[in-house]
């Protein structure tokens, strides 16, 4: 099974997740996000222990405010190999189609 960290800046829906997760046998770290431990060291693009841990990223869309393109392109610069994938509560998130992959591949994590 996989090592995914969950950030989200809804604890419970966090914990949701999580929960999920743990139920089909994953570890999982969970991050409240920088909202609520200060500045994002991926943000500053400064490696993050938790993200390093992890093999699938699991991010809250709205986790970095108005800086959501820049999260996502620091996680993939620092970790060009590893997933992320977005949580958007049902709503779209505005980074470029073009730095999406074009194929995900099926969900073994």
């Amino acid at each position: 099974m996989a090592r995914v960290l969950v950030v989200h800046h809804d604890p419970d829906q966090a914990d949701i997740e999580v929960d999920r997760l743990r139920h089909e046998g994953h570890e999982v770290q969970q991050c409240a996000g920088p909202v609520a431990g200060g500045p994002c060291p991926v943000l500053r693009g400064e490696t993050c222990w938790q993200v390093e841990w992890a093999d699938v990223l699991l991010y809250d869309a709205w986790i970095s405010g108005d800086g959501e393109q820049a999260l996502i392109d620091e996680l993939r610069a620092l970790h060009p190999d590893k997933p992320v994938r977005l949580l958007s509560g049902g709503l779209s998130p505005s980074h470029h189609l073009a730095t999406r992959p074009k194929h995900l591949p099926a969900q073994s994590w």
